[in-house]
């Protein structure tokens, strides 16, 4: 959390089913600890958990966009794009 903080990414991509702390936990950290650091970080959760809750849940913890996996490579670069050059439209625009 040190290194984002200090070095903050164009955008972040988690997969939500991780050990020791799942991605839910990653970005409620992220969120919780931006403080006055300008604009969120654009968020990704790349997940095998597909369904419209699973969404919904991504959404709520945190992420600005969920993705279901397997993705093809080049949906995962639109997504990556419009989140970093259209940062307005981030919130919680993408599938």
């Amino acid at each position: 959390m040190e290194l984002v903080h200090a070095t903050p990414p164009d955008v972040l991509i988690s997969d939500i089913a991780m050990p020791q702390q799942d991605g839910y936990d990653l970005v409620r950290a992220l969120r919780a600890n931006s403080g006055d650091n300008g604009s969120p970080i654009p968020a990704i959760a790349l997940s095998a958990y597909a369904s419209d809750d699973d969404k919904a849940r991504s959404l709520a913890a945190g992420f600005s966009a969920h993705l279901p996996k397997p993705i093809e490579p080049v949906e995962l670069i639109a997504a990556i794009r419009k989140l970093t050059l259209e940062p307005r439209a981030f919130a919680r625009s993408i599938n």
